[in-house]
């Protein structure tokens, strides 16, 4: 996989935890269940990203994903 198709992905785990994050609204119970799905979701991901390029940078998918913040 490529660095585009890397920020691709998360791009997307963004863009649905922000909808989610519209649709629930801030502080619902809902919402603090999802953000747990979507932060494992991005592990995971990132995890196996990170079995196939050594160079991967874990933190920096996390970050973009926006479910880890620097």
């Amino acid at each position: 996989m490529t660095r585009k198709d890397y920020e691709l992905i998360a791009q997307a785990i963004n863009t649905a935890r922000a909808k989610v994050t519209l649709e629930a609204g801030e502080g619902s119970t809902i919402l603090a269940g999802a953000n747990a799905g979507f932060y494992e979701l991005a592990m995971i991901l990132s995890n196996e990203f990170q079995m196939q390029n050594p160079r991967f940078d874990d933190n920096r998918f996390m970050v973009a994903s926006e479910v880890l913040h620097n």
